[in-house]
This record gives structure tokens, C-alpha cells and sequence, in this order.
């Protein structure tokens, strides 16, 4: 029984010694991560165990197909080197597009390792946000309407800035990719130029912003505490009168004499 346990004891002594040097010559992509999103630059880091390794080759191609498209060379700058990085500049990749990469290390063995569905979006969303109308008076219902489009959609926040964000507060609406919002009452209770706001980002971080503005008035169509031209050539008009009748007095006075 203790021969078998001995002879079982150096079986896996020697497994062991076998499996080691393959794991700790293992070859990992660090960068770019699975189901990763780039824009502009992106970069590509491996870390490997290979040893006198020289270089790390990496290729690209769209995803569906194998990647053969040169990508970068990332070469040693010492013999005991373990990571090859190197940030990429992927601006004139075609946006929102998916695509394999693969790298291969070369030195005292040979590595690949791969990567798949990595997305290259350098293509900002197309935005628009609209207002039903361009003036409206105090506690009037206004509609906004607004859209994003782009085929990596991350995130859409829409914000209604008033004038007076004290007695007003910034309103958020219920930004989709598309929709309506009907405000009213105490949202438009502030007068003056009303902005409207929509920004929307992609997963990659390209991000596009649209605006509107719109007017809110007093009922009577005036800016509260805006004086009126009626006000105006009412007052102008009786100074005028008082006006002429001092120079009649005046007049009237001197013939006396």
C-alpha cells in the first residue's frame, strides 16, 4: 500500500512538473477587452510568459473572418520582456463595426491568443430635439420632441434650463432613444428664454448634443416686468398735454400784462 502511494505521489509530482511550464507560458490579450467599445485610439496589451520573447504581431479583420489585416507590431525593448502595449489610433476605422483581433508572440516558443466582437465606433449619434412653439405665456402647455440615432446607443439625458433656475429648477425630461413631453403649469411659471437640451453618447463615448429655445411670456404676450410701448405713449402723450397746457397759461398771462 505505501508503494502505491508513493508511485501515485510521484505520477502527479510529474504531471505537475508538466503542467506548469504550460501555464506559466500562457499568452493573455489584456487589451482589448471582450465585447470592448473604442473610439479614436485603442489600446492593444499582452502580457505572456514566453520566454526571449520578441514581439507581439497583431492582426484585424472584420468579425466573420480571420484576422489579417496588420494592426501592430509591438517589438521587445529587453530580453525579459513580459508585456508588449501599444495604443492603436483607430480614427479611420468604419464606425460601429465589429472586429477580430489576434496577436501572435514570438521567441523561445510561439503564441496566439485572439479577441472577438471588439466594436471600432468613431461615428457620433445624430441628435434633434423641437419645440411645438417658439413663445408661449406663463403656465401654457409646450410639447418637445426629440430623437437619437446610432447603431451603439449607450445613453440619451434631456434637460429643460429656464431663466431662473432658483424659482425654476432644471426640469429632466424622459429621454429615449426617441419621444414627446407635454410641461405646463409651474414648469414655464418663469419668464424669459427657456433652453432645451438633449445629449446622447455611444458605448464607444462619441456623444452629440441638440438644443432649442423657446419664450415664456406673460399673458397679455409681454415679458413680466416688461413694460409695455402702450405704457409708453400713454405716459409720453399726457406729458405732452400738461405740456401745452402751461405754454397756454404761460401765454394768456403775458397778454394780461
Amino acid at each position: 500500500m505505501k508503494k502505491q502511494n508513493i508511485a501515485i505521489t510521484l505520477v502527479l509530482a510529474l504531471a505537475m512538473m508538466m503542467v506548469l511550464p504550460m501555464i506559466s507560458a500562457a499568452t493573455v490579450m489584456v487589451s482589448p477587452g471582450a465585447a470592448g467599445n473604442y473610439s479614436g485610439t485603442m489600446l492593444v496589451n499582452v502580457t505572456t510568459a514566453v520566454t526571449n520573447a520578441l514581439s507581439a504581431n497583431c492582426t484585424y479583420n472584420l468579425s466573420g473572418g480571420p484576422a489579417t489585416v496588420s494592426l501592430v507590431n509591438i517589438t521587445n525593448t529587453s530580453t525579459s520582456q513580459t508585456v508588449f502595449s501599444s495604443s492603436v489610433n483607430v480614427a479611420s476605422f468604419t464606425g460601429a463595426s465589429t472586429y477580430n483581433i489576434t496577436c501572435t508572440v514570438t521567441g523561445g516558443t510561439t503564441e496566439v491568443v485572439s479577441r472577438t466582437g471588439v466594436t471600432i465606433d468613431n461615428t457620433n449619434p445624430v441628435v434633434s430635439v423641437s419645440a411645438d412653439q417658439a413663445q408661449i405665456s406663463t403656465k401654457r402647455p409646450i410639447t418637445f420632441t426629440w430623437s437619437a440615432t446610432d447603431t451603439n446607443l449607450y445613453t440619451t439625458v434631456g434637460t429643460l434650463v429656464s431663466p431662473d433656475t432658483t424659482k425654476c429648477p432644471t426640469i429632466t425630461l424622459n429621454a429615449g432613444s426617441s419621444g414627446t413631453q407635454t410641461i405646463q403649469d409651474e414648469y414655464t411659471d418663469c419668464a424669459g428664454t427657456w433652453t432645451g437640451t438633449l445629449v446622447a453618447t455611444d458605448y464607444a463615448g462619441n456623444s452629440n448634443t441638440a438644443t432649442v429655445e423657446f419664450r415664456v411670456t406673460s399673458p397679455d404676450g409681454k415679458f413680466i416686468g416688461e413694460k409695455s410701448l402702450e405704457s409708453y405713449n400713454e405716459k409720453d402723450s399726457n406729458g405732452w398735454l400738461i405740456v401745452a397746457v402751461i405754454v397756454i397759461i404761460l401765454v394768456l398771462w403775458a397778454r394780461k400784462k
